[in-house]
């Protein structure tokens, strides 16, 4: 496939995870103990799970190189999976294999993995999906008003000043068990406990303004004031809420197989996420009408808050 060396081996670590039973976790790269010398190893991922109250290790090592993986590395493979003392090896060649070196993985543990490009006509047929859709749900504040326990009085100028610089993401809210929160965090809150920003909303981009009412038991929450940190009774949010859908045609796929047969075929989507990493794996077997799907998202380093997608085939 036409992916750098590294991005093919997180691409095996996904199809893995995509496979792998529940609460098993895939780490690519890892390094674990040699047994013999103590020393790490790396590999280019770990799968690990438990059966019972044992703690099962498999390694995973990919080359992505142009010709056919020979019978040496596979022996290579072999001592290093009694060393590292892995249950199994998987060994995944972009090239595949020998005949010698599929003979020497059935024999010392090691199961061996080819990965091959396929068009978007083939994954149509296989998924039985015609393509992707990209629904995009956003919000943006547009007021904001409080009411104290107490006295009417005005905030605090730093209160002022950080929400003019960010209005929803400024932790001027104080917790009873001393967590600093920003209105994000309370409307996460609102919505874990029922709030339904987006309901009805056409997904054409149309905005529509919500009245978000959010109550607080006395001392509960407080906001620093003119005079001082007082307990907040509510706080009244103006929302524009939108929700936008792109349909995407699908990509091309892979072939993830054995020496033999296929063993899953699937396509990957990257959503567009401002200020996060986003892949969301689908993969099919031979015969299930199911697909699976395993869905990464990372914030990028200095990225900000973005809109929150959910992608459905």
């Amino acid at each position: 496939m036409a992916v750098e060396w590294r991005e093919f081996e997180h691409l095996v670590a996904r199809i893995e995870q995509t496979l792998a039973p529940q609460g098993a976790v895939v780490t690519s790269p890892d390094r674990v103990k040699d047994l013999y010398t103590g020393q790490d190893r790396e590999v280019d991922a770990t799968i690990r799970f438990r059966v019972g109250t044992v703690l099962i290790l498999i390694t995973v090592e990919c080359r992505k190189r142009d010709r056919v993986q020979d019978d040496t590395w596979l022996e290579q493979l072999a001592m290093k999976r009694t060393k590292v003392g892995a249950a199994k090896t998987i060994a995944v060649a972009s090239a595949g294999f020998t005949m010698p070196a599929t003979v020497t993985a059935g024999l010392t543990g090691v199961e061996v993995r080819t990965i091959d490009q396929i068009t978007p006509d083939d994954m149509r047929d296989w998924l039985r999906i015609d393509g992707i859709q990209h629904v995009t749900e956003g919000s943006q504040l547009v007021s904001f008003q409080f009411e104290l326990y107490g006295l009417i009085l005005g905030l605090h100028s730093d209160v002022v000043r950080q929400m003019e610089a960010d209005a929803a993401g400024a932790r001027v809210f104080q917790s009873a068990d001393g967590r600093h929160l920003c209105i994000r965090d309370l409307l996460d809150v609102a919505i874990q406990h029922g709030l339904k920003l987006h309901d009805g909303l056409p997904p054409d981009g149309t905005r529509r303004l919500r009245q978000v009412r959010i109550n607080f038991t006395d001392h509960a929450m407080a906001i620093r004031t003119t005079a001082g940190p007082r307990h907040l009774k509510l706080v009244l949010l103006g929302i524009e809420a939108f929700r936008h859908q792109t349909n995407l045609p699908l990509p091309s796929g892979f072939d993830y197989s054995d020496t033999k047969e296929t063993l899953v075929r699937g396509i990957e989507h990257r959503p567009d996420i401002p200020g996060h990493d986003c892949i969301v794996t689908l993969v099919k077997e031979p015969g299930s009408d199911g697909i699976k799907v395993n869905v990464m998202i990372r914030k990028q380093p200095e990225g900000a808050e973005g809109d929150k997608p959910s992608s459905s085939a």
